[in-house]
């Protein structure tokens, strides 16, 4: 399926489940040194390939459709910076807008988090006063890259971030995962919420429970769904 299809359902998609309501939340796709993307402020139950904001990733410059999101500048960062990433989705969904809203990281409490994300799902730094005047989207972006470089962590084995006062960022090899991300993110952020809830001091999984069950459905070790035999 081309980009722009992709880019068109996927947008589709954050608000078919919830995950964005109004006009917040947006997908965007790595190919090819581009980046497709949902331009501004348009309904996207409505949006149609032609109007897809397509731009080259490495000087972001608008190569067709519309205006693009005024995300853009943030998902060009990322890009940038970690080749890795096919795909990104922002949304407001509420329960983890709720803890970036709170500049609180999701803690690791149960294996639900551990089987995607290898940590705490963690939350940037806030933007200081000039990083809001000056470049506030880029610098958005580069608050999401310096955290992860400084965690020391691929990208992959943390497919998630909580911008502080904002929300959340995900996502994935493609488009596909990115979304199975943004899904599962804020599931985790409900059952965190709930778990914490019920018993305010529940403990960290531990280090060995958490990477069992991170390492048995990703990397080289990873042992979980059926082999490819053909």
């Amino acid at each position: 399926m081309n980009p722009l299809a992709l880019t068109c359902e996927y947008n589709k998609k954050i608000f078919e489940s919830n995950l964005g309501i109004s006009k917040f939340g947006n997908a965007g796709i790595s190919h090819n040194g581009n980046l497709f993307i949902k331009p501004s402020g348009v309904d996207v139950c409505a949006l149609i390939e032609s109007e897809v904001s397509v731009l080259e990733i490495k000087s972001a410059k608008l190569l067709s459709g519309l205006s693009p999101s005024t995300d853009t500048p943030t998902y060009i960062e990322i890009l940038k910076s970690f080749p890795s990433i096919g795909a990104i989705i922002h949304t407001h969904s509420k329960f983890a807008t709720a803890w970036a809203q709170t500049c609180k990281p999701i803690p690791c409490i149960g294996t639900s988090h551990a089987d995607y994300w290898s940590v705490n799902i963690p939350v940037t730094e806030k933007l200081k006063h000039a990083q809001v005047v000056d470049c506030y989207e880029k610098q958005t972006g580069l608050q999401i890259v310096n955290k992860i470089k400084d965690m020391k962590i691929h990208p992959l084995s943390c497919p998630g971030i909580l911008v502080s006062s904002h929300g959340p960022f995900v996502w994935g090899k493609n488009i596909q995962e990115a979304y199975e991300h943004a899904i599962l993110l804020e599931y985790v952020a409900e059952i965190t919420y709930l778990s914490l809830k019920i018993k305010p001091n529940t403990e960290l999984l531990s280090s060995e429970l958490r990477n069992k069950h991170f390492n048995r459905k990703n990397g080289k070790e990873s042992y979980y769904g059926q082999s490819d035999t053909s």
